[in-house]
């Protein structure tokens, strides 16, 4: 899965901030951020191949990629 490096930055610090502040996020339209990978995921497969609505594929580059 292609996902850019900094998005577990995302991911980490929204967990982090629910376990500090329980409820800080409710009535101010904070949007979930934990599908962040799968909609990536998604995003590049249908940039790659056309395909509006992918049901999976391994498009990760992991072997070359410097940030793993």
């Amino acid at each position: 899965m292609a996902v850019p490096s900094g998005v577990s930055y995302v991911l980490e610090n929204r967990r982090a901030m629910k376990r500090a502040f329980q409820g800080w996020s409710e009535g101010i339209g904070v949007r979930p951020v934990e599908n962040t990978p799968g909609t990536f995921e998604v995003a590049e497969i249908h940039r790659r191949t056309g395909v509006a609505d992918p049901r999976g594929a391994d498009s990760s580059r992991a072997p070359t990629n410097s940030a793993i």
